[in-house]
């Protein structure tokens, strides 16, 4: 189960069917929203693994020029 914030992801639990149309459209627009805030974070995530992966290898290289 996806945790973002604090919060659990809302897909694992169902919309209140006694919520009124409009909590019910607020509803699905926050778990809307979580979705994309989670892709954004899991992009940033990459994002990070990715420069210290190249980081890494630069740092390599340079040892290996040193040794």
């Amino acid at each position: 189960m996806l945790k973002l914030w604090g919060l659990h992801h809302f897909e694992s639990h169902p919309i209140p069917a006694c919520l009124p149309g409009s909590a019910r459209r607020t509803y699905i627009m926050r778990s809307s929203f979580i979705k994309q805030a989670g892709s954004i974070m899991e992009a940033e995530q990459l994002n990070l693994i990715e420069n210290r992966l190249a980081d890494l290898g630069q740092r390599a290289t340079e040892l290996r020029r040193y040794l």
